[in-house]
């Protein structure tokens, strides 16, 4: 019984799909091997890096809170009330 059921479950599992091997590279020749040139003159940049944009300055954050009573805005102050 429980051979049966292995093999029944040995069928219906996939195998994993075999993939070839990746090719071996061919070695380049030597006349299509780019040589080293010595720099005889002064070398110009191909591609000059743009100019840094200036940063934009940050939004200023505005606190707003409600007045306190240690606040000397306010009249008369807390300290000088009577109870």
């Amino acid at each position: 019984m429980k051979r049966r059921l292995l093999s029944l479950a040995r069928r219906a599992h996939i195998p994993p799909p075999v993939y070839p091997p990746p090719p071996i590279p061919t070695p380049r020749p030597q006349e299509l091997r780019a040589e080293s040139q010595e720099a005889t003159e002064r070398v110009e940049d191909l591609f000059p890096t743009p100019e840094p944009a200036p940063k934009a300055e940050p939004r200023v954050r505005v606190v707003r809170r409600t007045r306190k009573w240690f606040d000397d805005v306010e009249r008369p102050r807390f300290c000088d009330m009577k109870f």
